[in-house]
């Protein structure tokens, strides 16, 4: 195996046919790995950082069959700087490295972390959102050296698309959240619609949506007001077949919306938002009481609805399965800054684990 490490800006677009070829020939490939999504995540918000791309590719006679797609963040502590390896992107549910589905995946994966402790410079990794479905994160537990350090995050619930609506209804939705929609529609003048891509200026629209209802909830970041997330998120909707905005609408007004990116048989709902003026209908369970029958209906190209990361009950009430996330925080015991690292972490896992008592 031939390993190349790519570490600008050019060599990064140059690797888009061979990228584009690997995400459709790996497994546990999310939209949020894509060339896309990856590519244009790290043009709009961190070319102008101070990060610098550590792109480890794996080659096999001359065919690519692993990618790692990271970069080196420089980050303060109050008394001292260092350097963090983590994945590129944001605003994503899942990140992973491509493995070609065809090769011995944990010998790729030894080689791309043999290259991560002997081939760049780091004093900590960081990797967040790992698919506990994925062969990265069965390296990583498997591993008696990442083992230890290999965290379980958060679950994201997930409706699996088999059988039909009506089982499917009975057994995870609530009569209520269907009694509930119906009064809605009953009482408001209401369609439902599915927006694809950026057609009629959905990006915008939802974007007032979420402002409302995030002026309301004082501990929801609002990505929006960011410049360059919502430009991404301009580029994603624009170029992506993928994007679908699905909307329950009253005389042209969004009510309910969830967005969603459809890729590989997954329908990913990254964002959701509805007006405060109609809690009384519950209208988050109500779009995606929706969602789930669009799914049925298109069950040929839907396989999972995922919810999306958040452990919120009601999420869990509307879907059958979950998978859960885990991160790798690893401390570069090499590094001269190793001691005063580890110990500030432990030292805030401690707090964590007093403040939750």
């Amino acid at each position: 195996m031939e390993v190349i490490i790519v570490n600008d800006s050019d060599s990064f677009f140059n690797l888009k046919t061979d990228w584009e070829y690997l995400q459709q020939h790996a497994d546990c490939v999310p939209f949020y790995s894509t060339f896309n999504f990856t590519y244009n995540y790290y043009t709009e918000i961190l070319a102008d950082s101070k990060s610098k791309l550590q792109i480890i590719t794996v080659y096999n006679e001359n065919e690519i069959i692993g990618i790692a797609p990271f970069l080196i963040e420089h980050r303060r502590l109050r008394f001292t700087n260092f350097s963090v390896l983590s994945f590129i992107g944001g605003l994503a549910d899942y990140f992973n490295i491509l493995v070609h589905k065809d090769v011995n995946q944990q010998s790729v994966l030894k080689t791309i972390f043999t290259t991560i402790e002997n081939g760049i410079s780091w004093d900590k990794i960081e990797l967040y959102n790992i698919s506990g479905k994925s062969a990265l994160a069965h390296y990583l537990l498997k591993s008696s050296r990442y083992n230890n350090s290999c965290r379980f995050q958060v679950e994201n619930p997930i409706a699996t698309i088999k059988g039909n609506i009506e089982g499917y209804l009975t057994h995870f939705v609530k009569d209520s959240t269907i009694r509930l929609y119906n009064k809605l529609k009953r009482e408001k003048d209401i369609s439902f619609r599915a927006y694809r891509k950026n057609e009629d200026n959905i990006l915008g629209r939802i974007k007032e949506v979420f402002g409302e209802r995030n002026s309301k909830l004082s501990n929801r970041d609002n990505f929006f007001k960011n410049q360059h997330k919502f430009n991404f998120l301009k580029t994603i909707f624009s170029s992506n077949d993928q994007v679908i905005t699905f909307c329950i609408e009253s005389k042209n007004e969004i009510i309910s919306y969830i967005s969603a990116y459809q890729y590989k048989g997954t329908l990913h709902c990254w964002n959701m938002g509805h007006i405060s003026e109609y809690d009384k209908y519950s209208p988050g369970s109500a779009i995606f009481y929706l969602v789930l029958n669009h799914a049925f209906d298109n069950k040929q190209t839907i396989r999972i609805v995922d919810f999306g990361t958040g452990r919120y009950p009601w999420k869990f009430k509307l879907t059958d399965e979950f998978i859960p996330l885990y991160g790798l925080f690893f401390y570069n015991n090499k590094s001269k800054k190793f001691r005063i690292l580890s110990t500030y972490d432990k030292m805030i896992q401690v707090f964590k684990i007093i403040l939750n008592k």
